[in-house]
């Protein structure tokens, strides 16, 4: 088998490896996972000088060299989920590179365990772990991704700034700990520091000078005002980490943006204005990027679109959620009035009327004047690609689908309705002339109508749906037996989906 690069011989019960294994000139990848009864593992295992993967988990090898190649070597302690309310004999720990204890009752871990290999440490959701003695970190100096996140840890030990080859660190959610020391200067090849959830206030300056860092997540309160002098001091380092392609940060002022001008777009690039008055061009200019856009507690505007269609080319994914001056998502009869009032407009704009046509999943929530998604005509292709809406709490809302908008909704997979006291058809009826035999919504599979106390149609007879295969009703009393004119029931899934295709039932 000269040619031979990928060889599985795990779950058998081989006690030791033939020599023809080591004539393998060309073998990358060897995976010999729970061979129990393999204790030794030969010298010549130096020979395969291709190899990039060695899995030993699960193995009796004990005594490994890693001076004999230049490949990984593998061998995992997963002990995650398990229930440990002690951490494993210190002896364990001195061979594995890779060790998952996330998910279980740790208070405490050894003093100082010898991981001379170790690459890899998961302690993530040990929620009782409160303390790690200052010299843990101090014996692991090929550590490269380790995971405290969710443990109530309140500070960082000292040996943890020794981990010079460490890339990356997740504190996700450690709601105990309220500072960073400047010392993560320290860790020069980091290169994803996760703080989102933690209850760090100060940023050192300092979280800047790792030079390979691509991705920062800080999340912080909105509403503390001692936030706005800390991220003063920070933007112009964090601008100079010219490797940087993921930031999540909470900027007070739309101008603390203008700083930021480089974007990577092979990247998904995240969005998120909370609190704002009127549409800033910082936000039109960082919004023409963004592939995702959350619209948090605005202010003034009456609509998404007033942010410039435009600008939204790229849109994948928009979240609305609490902006009680919106009351239609998309104007369809001004729109090129919209394009002149903002102030970046794509050159190809006075011929593309496609509205929002890479736009997949629409989950807009807590509307108080929200009273259609869409007002006009439609215009072509315009949310063409939408997969997904979820519209949940509109006092106001009456207009869901029009006839006419109908016909763009083609990829249209997953519906939810909550909570929308005037609705009482997804369907506006209209003087449309369609014909008997047409079905909109093709590819729909899943409906969900939660809460909808003047639901008395699902479609205004209209066919919608032929592929449906859930549907739920909830709580919609008035609507007493949806028609299967309107509903096709032929690929609902469950044996007796036929006759008993929606789950209709009250509170």
């Amino acid at each position: 088998m000269p040619a031979l690069e990928i060889l599985n011989l795990s779950r058998t019960r081989i006690k030791s490896l033939p020599e023809s294994l080591f004539g393998l000139s060309y073998l990358k990848r060897l995976f010999l996972t729970h061979c129990e009864m393999l204790s030794v593992l030969p010298p010549k295992i130096g020979k395969l000088q291709q190899l990039e993967v060695l899995d030993l988990e699960g193995t009796e090898i004990m005594e490994m060299r890693m001076s004999f190649g230049l490949f990984i070597i593998r061998k995992i302690l997963m002990l995650g989920g398990v229930g440990l309310m002690e951490p494993p004999e210190v002896t364990q720990w001195q061979t594995y590179t890779e060790i998952y204890l996330m998910e279980n009752r740790l208070t405490e871990l050894p003093q100082d365990p010898r991981c001379r290999v170790l690459l890899v440490l998961f302690l993530n959701r040990n929620y009782k772990l409160r303390t790690i003695s200052l010299s843990f970190f101090d014996y692991m100096p090929a550590l490269e991704i380790l995971n405290l996140s969710r443990t109530r840890i309140k500070s960082s030990p000292g040996s943890l700034f020794g981990l010079s080859c460490l890339k990356r660190l997740f504190l996700t959610h450690c709601e105990m700990l309220s500072v960073l020391p400047p010392k993560i200067g320290e860790l020069q090849q980091l290169k994803v520091l996760d703080l989102e959830g933690t209850e760090i206030m100060d940023l050192p300056k300092e979280v800047a000078k790792p030079t390979k860092l691509t991705c920062l997540e800080y999340d912080v309160n909105p509403e503390d005002e001692m936030w706005e002098n800390v991220v003063e001091g920070m933007i112009d380092d964090i601008c100079g980490l010219l490797s940087l392609d993921t930031l999540r940060l909470y900027f007070p002022h739309v101008g603390n943006l203008r700083k930021f001008k480089c974007f990577d777009t092979s990247k998904d690039r995240f969005l998120k204005y909370v609190n704002g008055v009127g549409v800033p061009i910082d936000i039109q200019k960082i919004l023409r990027h963004a592939t995702a856009f959350f619209l948090d507690r605005h202010m003034d505007v009456t609509k998404l679109s007033d942010f410039g269609i435009a600008n939204m080319e790229q849109l994948k994914c928009c979240i609305i959620g609490e902006c009680n001056e919106i009351r239609v998502i998309i104007d369809g009869t001004n729109m090129y009035d919209e394009a002149e009032r903002s102030k970046i407009v794509s050159e190809t704009w006075e011929d593309d009327t496609r509205f929002l046509k890479s736009l997949e999943y629409l989950y807009v929530y807590l509307m108080k004047s929200l009273r259609c998604i869409y007002e006009g005509l439609s215009r072509r292709e315009s949310l063409s690609h939408l997969k997904c809406l979820a519209l949940v709490t509109y006092p106001q809302l009456t207009t869901i689908f029009t006839p006419d908008l109908l016909k763009n909704l083609d990829s249209l997979e997953e519906l939810k309705v909550e909570d929308c006291p005037h609705v009482s058809s997804l369907v506006t009826g209209e003087d449309t002339p369609i014909d008997d035999n047409t079905y909109f919504l093709a590819n729909m599979k899943r409906i969900s109508l939660f809460s909808l106390p003047e639901l008395i149609s699902i479609s205004s007879g209209l066919r919608i749906a032929p592929n449906l295969e859930r549907m739920s009703i909830i709580d919609c009393p008035n609507l007493k037996s949806p028609s299967p004119n309107e509903i096709c029931c032929n690929h609902l899934i469950g044996t007796k989906a036929a006759l008993n295709y929606i789950k209709l039932s009250s509170f």
